[in-house]
């Protein structure tokens, strides 16, 4: 089977434990959202507030853009086991009956977030990159077309609604090589949908960019005692103590 890896993607070799997740589509707050759309209604489909996070359930928008997106990556960096957003509709089920504390179907985590800023043209420098993907940008040159995006992610136990993880995440590009690790990570085939109009854009590139530093953070800040299952599934034996 295709797994979309390439030997660009420094997770390519890794064999260890996975966490159990679940991506919720993301509610935008942004203003430019897209052509023709009204900022107020997008991502109103959103299962009240659980655990006091908003969780969207739409579909088609650009908040599930970006949360089919991460899933790919979340995928590709095999540090994870992604479950299909549908089970979401089995956590409001359970939410209405005051239950929100079960498991959500094998996930441990739901990754939620919101979209604070989308600038298909920003028209000038914002933020900086850091991490394996910022290197790959390289200096941003005056008169060239910038696209900047950011998100607020939360990473949520759904046994208990603890966020073991918050953070903000900037993508900012003025070209659309998707080279490298943002190749191997976020392919451009990934921008399906509401997205699909960024194809080959410097937003196409900066949703990578920034998709790809949540898959670094979602990484480094999930506690490491939630990575402990096999590819299949199955919890990975433990040393003995």
């Amino acid at each position: 089977m295709d797994t979309g890896l390439s030997p660009d993607n420094p997770y390519a070799t890794y064999t260890g434990p996975r966490a159990k997740v679940v991506v919720a589509s993301f509610p935008c707050k942004a203003e430019k959202c897209g052509p023709g759309v009204d900022s107020s209604q997008v991502g109103a489909a959103v299962l009240g507030k659980l655990f006091g996070i908003e969780v969207s359930t739409s579909k088609g928008d650009i908040g599930a853009g970006i949360a089919d997106m991460l899933t790919t990556a979340l995928i590709n960096s095999n540090h994870f086991i992604v479950y299909e957003r549908s089970v979401l509709d089995q956590l409001q089920k359970e939410s209405q009956i005051g239950n929100q504390a079960q498991q959500l179907q094998g996930a441990e985590i739901l990754i939620t977030g919101t979209i604070t800023a989308f600038e298909p043209d920003a028209g000038g420098t914002r933020g900086g990159g850091g991490g394996l993907i910022g290197g790959l940008l390289g200096a941003v040159t005056g008169g060239q077309k910038k696209a900047y995006v950011a998100v607020d992610f939360r990473a949520v136990d759904v046994r208990t609604g603890a966020v073991v993880a918050a953070f903000r995440v900037e993508g900012e590009a003025s070209d659309t090589d998707f080279g490298g690790l943002l190749g191997a990570l976020v392919p451009g085939a990934a921008l399906g949908g509401a997205l699909s109009q960024y194809q080959k854009t410097p937003m196409g590139k900066a949703l990578a960019v920034m998709v790809g530093k949540a898959v670094e953070e979602l990484i480094r800040r999930i506690p490491p005692s939630y990575f402990k299952y096999g590819p299949d599934g199955q919890p990975v034996p433990q040393p003995a103590k």
